[in-house]
């Protein structure tokens, strides 16, 4: 029910950027405004859904964390 309601609220968002972008935009403004809100609701239901999701933060724990574990170990600490 909760990611019903998501998912709603995702569209009226969409249909309300839709509007505010106006006649002036073009396809790939739109497609852009569906592209963040489409990312944005993904990790939204993965939360939801408690289920392990690529995120921004993906990368940096995957690679630049163990780096720096490497660098702080070879300095000594």
């Amino acid at each position: 029910m909760r990611a019903a309601a998501v998912v709603a609220l995702y569209i009226a968002v969409y249909v309300w950027g839709w509007k505010k972008l106006g006649s002036q935009a073009t396809i790939l403004h739109r497609v852009a405004l569906g592209c963040l809100l489409g990312w944005a609701l993904y990790v939204n239901l993965s939360g939801l859904a408690m289920m392990p999701h690529l995120s921004i933060s993906s990368l940096y724990i995957a690679l630049f964390q163990p780096v720096g574990r490497a660098f702080i170990n070879w300095l000594g600490g």
